[in-house]
């Protein structure tokens, strides 16, 4: 299974969440952009940590950065996995 990290201004408020998982949280915060302002899609950055069954020396990449992320319809995807 995929995992994901979620910050918000650099502050990781979610830890090892699976793919489900960060597309809900991202609607969510999408969500709460469109009706507050806050938070900016800029503020938030996904870091991709690698699957289950992977290596834990894999894992020491940065994963995407907000650069990295494109906005469809209020959801905040990586564009490379």
């Amino acid at each position: 299974m995929e995992k994901y990290d979620i910050y918000v201004e650099g502050v990781k408020e979610f830890s090892s969440v699976d793919e489900e998982e960060m597309l809900d949280i991202t609607q969510a915060l999408a969500d709460e952009f469109y009706h507050s302002g806050y938070p900016h899609p800029d503020e938030i950055e996904i870091k991709y940590l690698g699957t289950d069954d992977q290596d834990s020396d894999w894992l020491s990449g940065d994963g995407a950065s907000n650069k990295d992320l494109l906005n469809r319809g209020g959801l905040f995807l990586p564009l490379n996995r």
